[in-house]
């Protein structure tokens, strides 16, 4: 069976400058922390180890430096410990000169104008057409512009 993949870019309608600051601030501690996550990785070897491994480790740590909800720490861990096995599954994981490996650790970064939420953790579909948005405040919900995007809430889809 072949796999489909459907990415949606969704334009939010009706964002207060409230809540685009609300969004702003929970984008910005959400990449602080997974680039924190990422260093700390890489920096006590753990670059193999599952997310939960992970989780024990900074779990505490993040969500009081970066004010993060529950949810948010838990993705931050699921998203850098899947960076990190890319990364040794493309064999990648090490720094290369000239083609040989210097045995220098590529640290994954994560740019802050890039979304990196995990789906049901921060940021949920809902059948009334609305996605619900994590923020450092709680969950927001905002209505979308619909460019054909009624197929992500008709059949039965795995989302990622």
């Amino acid at each position: 069976m072949e796999t489909v993949v459907l990415v949606a870019k969704l334009k939010l309608k009706n964002v207060t400058e409230l809540d685009a600051i609300e969004l702003d601030n929970a984008i910005t501690a959400y990449t602080n922390a997974l680039n924190y996550v990422s260093k700390y990785v890489a920096e006590n070897k753990l670059y193999g180890k599952s997310y939960a491994y992970i989780q024990k480790e900074v779990y505490y740590d993040i969500r009081s430096k970066f004010n993060l909800s529950s949810q948010f720490a838990c993705a931050v861990c699921k998203v850098v410990a899947s960076k990190y096995k890319s990364l040794i599954s493309n064999k990648c994981l090490c720094k290369t000169k000239k083609g040989k490996q210097t045995g220098e650790i590529n640290i994954p970064k994560f740019k802050p104008k890039e979304l990196y939420y995990v789906r049901d953790r921060n940021y949920s579909l809902k059948a009334d057409g609305l996605v619900s948005i994590s923020t450092l405040n709680g969950r927001k919900k905002f209505s979308f512009y619909n460019k054909g995007y009624n197929q992500l809430f008709e059949g039965h889809w795995n989302y990622g």
